[in-house]
């Protein structure tokens, strides 16, 4: 008898090469991995026939409660923001959550299916234009 197509793994649909797309149209599989003590949120999102979207989101840093600590601590967490929003690369942003968390997200276009080493890839293309902004923040994380 013949292997099927396709097969299911989780949210994917996994074909005879080990490509992934997501199983469901609308479906929004995701994942979660660790990159310098932050954890990256990854979803994959199919946009068209064989087109998809790899969505990351983490967050970099908190802006300090007015309650806690020097006044001056939350100003310096809005201005290390601003300089943040700056120096995103293009198609990126920096938002701040109502818990006053400040969260970068970006999306990817990946072709689906998409191979594992695409996904790394991708994650890892992601990683890289990070790093510069984690570096650049203070000491506090925000």
């Amino acid at each position: 008898m013949p292997a099927p197509a396709t097969t299911r793994l989780g949210p994917f649909s996994v074909d005879t090469e080990g490509r992934l797309t997501p199983w469901l149209d609308g479906e929004t599989p995701a994942f979660t991995f660790k990159w310098r003590d932050r954890t990256i949120q990854a979803s994959m999102m199919a946009t068209g026939p064989e087109a998809g979207q790899l969505g990351f989101q983490t967050t970099v840093g908190r802006i300090p409660s007015s309650a806690n600590g020097r006044p001056g601590d939350r100003l310096d967490g809005f201005a290390a923001l601003r300089a943040m929003r700056n120096a995103l690369p293009p198609g990126w942003r920096v938002r701040l959550a109502p818990d006053h968390r400040a969260v970068v997200e970006s999306k990817a276009q990946i072709t689906l299916p998409v191979t594992a080493t695409a996904l790394v890839t991708a994650c890892t293309l992601f990683l890289i234009s990070l790093d510069p902004l984690l570096a650049a923040l203070p000491d506090t994380r925000l």
